[in-house]
């Protein structure tokens, strides 16, 4: 997608809104599969660091839809993107309103290590058991300044902010801080991947979500029919 300067909404159905989110952060992201087999490829999302909401970008035969998850509503909303040189046009298409998610279960024999590698160099090691001879998943996290704070590390695991809390607490708090560098290695698998943060640009994005949804049976395989 080409640099963006200047964003345009564009909206259907009704009138009346219920929902309005901000974008203030164009964010791009490149992610590689490592092995077994060398893949890589874009990832493009606006993102509010107030709220910590994202929308996210996919393209696919050169058409591109936007997508906002609301986690505490359990609904997912899509919308079409058309791009015109350096702007872009969204406009409402669907919703999808998920069941009620069960209560993830800690597994207490998964226990984690954060290692401090350099001031801003992190590696979060989970184990399999208390004994720490046996490990699940290594990241390599990597730090950096930022103008706005974004530093989270999804463990795949209940620990999430348990691990990212800790790494948090070891950071100087006259700054602010992403996570620009994410590398994990699970050692059952063999699977390595990262995700590098490219580019962030300033930008300003306001969507509107319609009051009157229009919702469709969640099936992906249909996100970018018209």
């Amino acid at each position: 997608m080409k640099k963006i300067f200047l964003l345009f909404l564009c909206f259907v159905s009704s009138i009346t809104f219920s929902q309005e989110y901000h974008f203030d952060y164009f964010i791009t992201e490149k992610h590689t599969d490592i092995k077994p087999q060398k893949r890589e490829w874009i990832n493009e999302s606006f993102y509010d660091p107030f709220t910590n909401k994202s929308l996210s970008l996919r393209t696919q035969n050169d058409k591109i839809i936007g997508i906002i998850y609301e986690e505490e509503n359990r609904k997912r909303h899509v919308f079409k993107v058309d791009q015109y040189k350096d702007k872009l046009t969204l406009t409402y298409k669907f919703s999808n309103q998920f069941p009620k998610k069960r209560k993830r279960k800690c597994k207490n024999k998964d226990v984690f290590k954060v290692e401090k590698i350099d001031s801003l160099l992190y590696d979060v090691i989970l184990f399999k058991n208390s004994k720490l001879n046996k490990k699940k998943m290594s990241t390599r996290l990597k730090i950096e300044k930022n103008e706005f704070n974004k530093v989270y590390f999804s463990t795949e695991n209940c620990r999430d902010e348990e691990v990212s809390e800790k790494i948090k607490k070891d950071l100087d708090p006259k700054f602010m801080y992403i996570v620009t560098s994410v590398q994990k290695n699970y050692h059952s698998s063999g699977h390595l991947f990262e995700d590098k943060i490219q580019k962030i640009q300033k930008t300003s994005l306001i969507i509107v979500i319609p009051q009157k949804l229009k919702y469709k049976k969640i099936d992906y395989s249909t996100d970018f029919e018209e």
